[in-house]
């Protein structure tokens, strides 16, 4: 067996959200479910229960009317709002391990996600344009393969930044070189089997190389340019570091300048302490 076939075949034991949140994120996911099914569905688990109330009456909302439900949560974040609590809940979980394989402190890899999903909705604003709903969430799933290569497989990246130095080449591309695959293609095919919408699944897929990326590209464009700038403020540098390509195509449909991305870095920590 392959180290690609290998890597494919342990995806399937990976248990990064509880079975109740992937059943409730299957009901949402439904444009035909109900908030009454909805609210059935996440109730079934305590814990995703208290975390709902915790978040809709937290100061972030800053609302005097408390909330005592699922169903008034509902009505008061959204469904959308709610998937991405979904996974910012299941990602503090893991925020405490080390990212052995790529060289991440504890915390480091999460620090990244939701940085990047921050930018990707600050380059948006900045940019005055509307992006698609599930910009953020596939903002804060883009490094999920990273997860699960570097902590979950363990992988060894030694050989893989030996190539980097080697031939100069992308850190992605030297993973396909050893395993078989790169992390982007274990992100969206775990969330492929978690029956992630098909939108999401292609921009973690496909946010190294935007170009490749069926459809409409200004969410895939918007999570790349996003990634970049949060590595360019020195989040989730691991073994390797900034050693990806930066989409030239991507910042001609965005149009993109510097000025642009200057301001998001300076806007970006402010707004990751405030979602914090």
């Amino acid at each position: 067996m392959s180290k690609r076939d290998e890597i494919l075949s342990a995806l399937g034991d990976i248990e990064f959200l509880s079975s109740p949140a992937i059943g409730a994120l299957d009901v949402m996911n439904n444009p035909d479910s109900s908030s009454d099914q909805i609210s059935r569905a996440l109730e079934i688990d305590p814990a995703l229960t208290v975390n709902i109330l915790r978040f809709a009456n937290s100061a972030y909302f800053a609302s005097p009317t408390k909330i005592h439900t699922v169903k008034e949560a509902l009505v008061r974040l959204g469904v959308g709002t709610i998937s991405r609590m979904l996974f910012l809940s299941a990602g503090s979980q893991i925020s405490d391990y080390p990212v052995q394989g790529y060289g991440l402190p504890a915390g480091s890899l999460w620090e990244s996600m939701i940085s990047t999903a921050v930018a990707s909705n600050l380059l948006a604003k900045t940019l005055k344009i509307r992006p698609p709903h599930y910009t953020f969430t596939a903002g804060l799933l883009h490094n999920i393969g990273k997860l699960v290569l570097g902590t979950y497989l363990e992988v060894d990246a030694d050989p893989i930044c030996k190539i980097v130095n080697e031939k100069n080449i992308p850190f992605d591309k030297a993973e396909q070189l050893v395993l078989g695959i790169d992390h982007a293609e274990v992100g969206a095919t775990l969330l492929e089997q978690w029956s992630i919408p098909e939108e999401l699944v292609h921009v973690v897929r496909w946010y190294l190389e935007p170009d490749l990326c069926p459809g409409d590209k200004m969410a895939v464009d918007l999570v790349h340019a996003a990634s970049a700038i949060s590595l360019m403020c020195g989040t989730g540098l691991g073994v390797d570091g900034l050693c990806y390509d930066v989409c030239s195509s991507s910042e001609e449909r965005l149009g993109i300048s510097v000025k642009d991305v200057e301001f998001v870095m300076c806007e970006l920590q402010d707004e990751i302490h405030r979602l914090s």
